[in-house]
């Protein structure tokens, strides 16, 4: 994993982590995230994104979330189209690091992490069970977990 992360690169990187359900993608990422999150300007997770995504307002109240757990939720967003702008001029040429556990749909993706939202250094660590969905968004840097014997 510490091939993908390059902390020494200054690009925006996106790394997928996939697995089956509950092989342990979700302990993976957290274990980065505690490992490297000092070395970023601000820095999350947002958990089971597959299940929240689906509940009434879904996709809204993930990027309310978003916008809560980097402080910024100051302004009140009315719509996922308010709410990318929003995220987007927050995060712009700010180093971050974001953990998104358990994407279902590109979707989720497009409404909380384009990489050209992100300043220089930031890092983007996806959980997903779907291998095509990481290479439709993009994400080239992927670590397959595979099963255990």
């Amino acid at each position: 994993m510490n091939l993908f992360l390059r902390s020494d690169v200054k690009d925006v990187r996106f790394i997928g982590i996939c697995g089956m359900g509950a092989i342990g993608k979700k302990n993976l990422a957290e274990v980065l995230y505690m490992k490297i999150r000092s070395k970023f300007e601000s820095s999350c997770t947002l958990d089971n994104v597959r299940e929240a995504s689906g509940q009434r307002h879904g996709l809204l109240n993930l990027q309310r979330e978003f916008l809560s757990k980097l402080k910024i939720m100051d302004t009140k967003i009315e719509d996922v189209y308010q709410g990318i702008d929003t995220i987007r001029n927050f995060l712009f040429n700010k180093k971050v690091l974001l953990v998104l556990d358990d994407v279902s749909h590109i979707s989720q993706l497009e409404i909380l992490a384009e990489k050209e939202w992100f300043g220089p250094g930031s890092r983007v660590i996806v959980t997903t069970r779907d291998m095509q969905l990481l290479t439709s968004h993009g994400i080239s840097d992927k670590y397959e977990i595979g099963l255990l014997n």
